[in-house]
């Protein structure tokens, strides 16, 4: 019997988001994430303008031998108010003004069937937030099934008709 070792988990700065350029779109082509709105374009051009100042918190999973990405949870704690009461809230990268859909974490289709649960619950760790703002997130996808865990929350998720797309910008 060969054990397996759970992906080594990090949280990384803005600098270290910055140089996941080539290994975010690898690891983008080899999930089950299809939206434009998760590949390194959208969020390299969201970060250099929506979130120039982001507070960001994104945790990543690495191969623990090989040191291959694995998975990213990819979000950013937002200064806002609720109706006058200032609040923290956790929300994805590249969300915002621009209503981006079908949001999510990335993970490998080869990674261990808990990664998910494992990034999220270092996300939960730092407990910096007072609310998730789940506002553009895929409603079938991993991040849905590791925060949406009561039968209910689906079925109150509205599911949002989309297009889909081939691969790559130029289609």
């Amino acid at each position: 019997m060969t054990l397996r070792r759970m992906p080594l988990i990090e949280r990384v700065d803005n600098a270290a988001v910055l140089a996941l350029e080539t290994e975010w779109e690898d690891l983008r082509r080899d999930s089950s994430a299809t939206s434009a709105f998760l590949t390194w374009p959208w969020i390299r051009a969201w970060l250099e303008t929506e979130g120039v100042d982001a507070d960001l918190e994104v945790v990543t999973a690495r191969d623990p031998d090989s040191g291959r990405l694995m998975g990213v949870a990819p979000f950013y704690v937002a200064d806002t108010r609720r109706r006058g009461v200032p609040v923290r809230e956790l929300r994805l990268l590249g969300s915002g003004a621009a209503a981006p859909d079908h949001l999510d974490l990335l993970v490998r289709c080869d990674a261990p069937p808990d990664l998910a649960d494992a990034l999220w619950v270092a996300v939960a760790a730092t407990q910096r937030w007072h609310l998730i703002n789940m506002d553009g997130v895929t409603t079938d996808g991993h991040l849905a099934r590791v925060v949406l865990r009561r039968r209910g929350d689906l079925a109150e998720a509205l599911p949002c008709p989309y297009l889909p797309l081939g691969d790559g910008w130029d289609s």
